[in-house]
């Protein structure tokens, strides 16, 4: 560009233009604006209550007829909220979950020790991934599994949908990070001590993760049993500050961080499922998440330009863990180590933004199995807040309309309930 112009110079002469300094006083200028603009607060979410039909079809299940024999026959159960005489029950989720134990004999389904973790894997924005992972962590939740979402995307939609508010960088998943390098980094000055040599200083991210407990990470959504690790956008800061601790201390992996602290607090062991949901583009911190996985859903359009994105992160997925892998395993081999690769219960894709019959189709017979059941459409039910369809009342659509909108959500999550508790424990984590 000629003379330099539109480039960013630092240069001790240049006077003129904006600078750092000018950056500080129009965040506080727009930061007072954002607050005065804020709208009123809006009541916190509310956990919806269930008609008897919908636990029994959906969440038993049983017949409608057979579960109110049972509970006239034993008022000890809980009896739900009628509205006059012969009206429909409603029940709460956690009135659900006592009936679950009455009705144990018949629903005794497998669940994995300890919880699995799924990660939605997508480079490309606008494919679907949150919507994605908050139907199916509201999915497993009415199943009856203990769900805890993480969300790695700076937008924190994923977040929001559950009325979490977006929360500071080191109150989320880049905190557990911070965490699991400082205690690494603690470890190491233990033994330079012990040697007579210096010890190393903490950075400011791992002095302040190593002052709370892993747990604190944690917030409860309306939803008993399904909690999450919310985002915020000082998650974006992550691509650059995990690289250099890495620089600090070689031999951290950032990709055994996240179930490490997972599994240092127990998260694994009270949950039976871990849904994380990634950000667009492929940086350090996706890559942390998709290599902490168990299993990988990777969300597709049916359409050409879906399949070329698609054709395209994978792509950049080989490249970014490959070039870990071949670095660890050339450390592997020179320390007479076990091999090191990456590897995961399985991939699957699940057909996202669906429109077309024909290329839906297509993309199914090209892949076979490996296609999630589940043809997911965008619908208003859905909406561009809140859980989704999960938490709506089916009264504002009418029965039968939400029975059909709910209906590839359920054979998604009837697909990979399948796999979660009948493949073969494997694992990227090494």
């Amino acid at each position: 560009m000629a003379g330099g112009q539109g480039m960013a110079r630092s240069e001790s002469g240049s006077r003129d233009g904006t600078g750092l300094s000018h950056l500080a006083a129009i965040e506080e200028r727009i930061a007072a604006l954002a607050g005065t603009l804020a709208p009123q607060a809006a009541p916190p979410p509310r956990a919806r209550r269930f008609p008897t039909w919908e636990v029994a079809r959906y969440m038993l299940p049983v017949s409608a007829a057979h579960l109110r024999r049972v509970l006239a026959a034993d008022p000890g159960l809980p009896q739900g909220e009628a509205h006059g005489p012969g009206a429909t029950r409603w029940f709460s989720l956690e009135e659900v979950e006592r009936l679950r134990e009455r009705f144990a004999a018949r629903n005794t389904g497998h669940r994995p020790e300890p919880a699995r973790i799924i990660a939605l894997a997508q480079a490309a924005g606008d494919t679907g991934k949150t919507v994605i992972a908050a139907h199916l962590a509201m999915a497993a939740r009415l199943d009856g599994w203990r769900v805890l979402m993480i969300d790695l995307d700076p937008a924190a939609a994923l977040s929001r949908r559950f009325g979490i508010a977006p929360v500071a960088a080191h109150d989320g998943a880049l905190g557990l990070l911070a965490r699991h390098h400082g205690e690494m980094q603690q470890a190491r000055n233990r033994e330079r001590v012990s040697r007579g040599e210096a010890m190393l200083p903490l950075g400011p991210e791992q002095s302040r993760a190593l002052r709370q407990p892993p747990e604190a990470a944690l917030r409860q959504t309306a939803w008993p049993g399904l909690r999450i690790i919310p985002a915020g956008l000082g998650l974006a800061r992550a691509d650059l500050l995990i690289p250099a601790w890495r620089q600090t201390m070689p031999d951290w992996r950032p990709w055994q961080a996240l179930p490490a602290m997972l599994r240092a607090a127990g998260l694994l062991d009270g949950h039976d499922l871990v849904i994380i949901d990634t950000g667009p583009g492929l940086g350090w911190l996706a890559l942390a998440g998709l290599a902490a996985a168990d299993l990988l859903l990777v969300p597709v359009r049916p359409s050409a330009e879906g399949c070329a994105e698609t054709a395209a992160f994978l792509a950049l997925l080989q490249e970014g863990l490959g070039g870990v892998e071949a670095a660890e395993a050339a450390i592997a081999q020179a320390l007479g180590l076990p091999d090191f690769a990456f590897r995961w219960q399985g991939l699957h894709f699940v057909i996202s933004r669906f429109s077309g019959q024909a290329e839906a189709a297509a993309i199914e017979a090209a892949l076979g199995g490996l296609v999630l059941p589940g043809r997911l459409a965008t619908t208003p039910m859905i909406g561009p807040a809140g859980p989704g369809l999960y938490a709506a009342d089916y009264r504002d659509f009418g029965r039968e309309t939400y029975i059909r909108a709910r209906e590839p959500f359920d054979a998604l999550w009837a697909g990979l309930r399948a796999i979660l508790t009948g493949g073969v424990q494997a694992s990227a984590r090494r």
